[in-house]
């Protein structure tokens, strides 16, 4: 069993682990393992892989399973927007995937 949440088509679409999480304000930033191999230009951050806003219901459930799949080390599949909007050098999310172990 997966649980799909869709947010907004695709840069640096990774399959692997959530690593970091840190919530400024409305953004999440999210680190993966590993990092995308391929990323929007605008991706140019060391530190951090993507960025989610939590400031309307579909963020705060990607929140809850960013959370979840974090604290229980499951994979997941997170396709990119290819877009930088939420902080200028992350890419956005467009969907997280919780993949089942």
């Amino acid at each position: 069993m997966f649980f799909t949440i869709p947010l907004t088509s695709f840069g640096g679409d990774v399959n692997g682990k959530i690593v970091r999480l840190s919530v400024r304000s409305d953004v999440v930033y999210v680190r993966t393992d590993p990092t995308p191999a391929e990323k929007s230009e605008c991706a140019t951050n060391p530190g951090w892989d993507y960025a989610f806003s939590i400031a309307n219901e579909t963020g705060k459930a990607t929140l809850s399973m960013a959370l979840a799949a974090y604290t229980s080390k499951a994979p997941v599949t997170i396709k990119s927007s290819n877009q930088c909007t939420h902080y200028s050098t992350m890419e956005d999310i467009s969907y997280l995937i919780l993949d089942p172990h």
